[in-house]
């Protein structure tokens, strides 16, 4: 018996994903499953972003296009909008770093199981030996970016990588 098993992966790097912008920008990222998406559904805007806003003051530039003075006043923002529409028009890029996530991951990419079954009951036969196999193959992921397998190394809303269990006869005449 034996069993050979394959893991492989990727430190660092950053990927752009597609993927979670669309489903923050749809609505059908789990995250958007909340009570401002109640409330905007019902034609209500309680959603206040984080954030400023200028209370005051007035930035000046120079001929360069440098800042030259800024007397500009902050205060925390106030102002509740529809959340539908602030995930439209941001994609939450403000509270997950604009969907750039790190390619970082471990695969067990696959796994074997092998048994020889022995001579002994292959008789006189003409088979001369025969392994049985099972074969599992992308069966983990390790990885922080979610919703997306991150080794093809960029997210155009591809489909994930497939997760396969199967069986293998090695038969030798």
């Amino acid at each position: 018996m034996s069993l050979r098993f394959l893991v492989d992966g990727r430190i660092g790097g950053m990927m752009y994903s597609t993927t979670n912008q669309k489903m923050w920008w749809g609505g059908t990222h789990p995250g958007t499953l909340n009570q401002y998406r109640v409330d905007a559904n019902a034609g209500l805007s309680t959603f206040i972003g984080d954030g400023v806003v200028i209370t005051g003051g007035q930035l000046t530039y120079d001929a360069d296009g440098n800042i030259a003075s800024d007397t500009r006043t902050f205060e925390k923002n106030g102002q509740a909008v529809n959340y539908i529409d602030y995930m439209t028009n941001t994609s939450n890029a403000a509270y997950n770093n604009y969907n750039y996530f790190s390619q970082t991951f471990l695969k067990l990419r696959e796994v074997a199981l092998t048994y020889r079954v022995p001579g002994k009951w292959l008789g006189k036969s003409f088979i001369k030996s025969l392994d049985v196999s099972a074969v599992g193959r992308n069966l983990l992921l390790f990885s922080d970016m979610p919703n997306v397998d991150p080794d093809p190394g960029r997210d155009d809303l591809q489909t994930p990588s497939s997760r396969s269990i199967g069986f293998n006869l090695n038969l030798r005449f």
